[in-house]
């Protein structure tokens, strides 16, 4: 199910750059929880999407530094994978490290898989956290723990 939820949203989103750039930000906005809410609610794809687009609604501001450092993030630690495909870096790091081309091809993909691994843990992680948040919003959970706080205050008050 993830895995359809998954392919759907790279077609989306593709086209949607495809589209002079503009629609694509916008689906990646409204698409970005629908993986959370997959897993999270057990749901399926299109009751994902639905929920997606429910709680990304009117937080596109507040999304937009969230998502650009994930990404961020994400390419600090994917950029090993993709400077070691460099011929010239590859020969001048097998010829730095004093090793065999098979020797560091097994290293480099233990390595670059791990820092993969590491920059899909990150977005992983910020897609979580940015669920968990408009969820909170937009059901109100933060607003009624703030008036719960501020009821014991005055009570505290009130009392002393």
């Amino acid at each position: 199910m993830i895995r359809v939820l998954a392919v759907l949203g790279v077609i989306l989103t593709t086209f949607g750059f495809a589209c002079l750039c503009l629609p694509g930000v916008l689906l990646t906005w409204l698409l970005y929880l629908a993986p959370a809410v997959c897993m999270i609610e057990n749901v399926g794809v299109a009751e994902s999407i639905s929920r997606s687009f429910e709680l990304a609604g009117r937080r596109f501001l507040p999304w937009i530094p969230l998502a650009g450092t994930a990404w961020l993030l994400g390419v600090v630690f994917e950029s090993v994978a993709g400077v070691v495909d460099q011929p010239e870096a590859r020969a001048w790091m097998i010829e730095r490290l004093s090793v065999s081309a098979g020797a560091f091809d097994w290293t480099m993909v233990v390595v670059t898989s791990l820092f993969n691994g590491v920059a899909a843990a990150i977005r992983g992680v910020v897609v979580t956290i940015w669920y968990f948040d408009c969820r909170a919003r937009r059901d109100g959970a933060d607003l009624a723990a703030r008036i719960e706080r501020a009821g014991a205050s005055w009570r505290t008050e009130a009392a002393s």
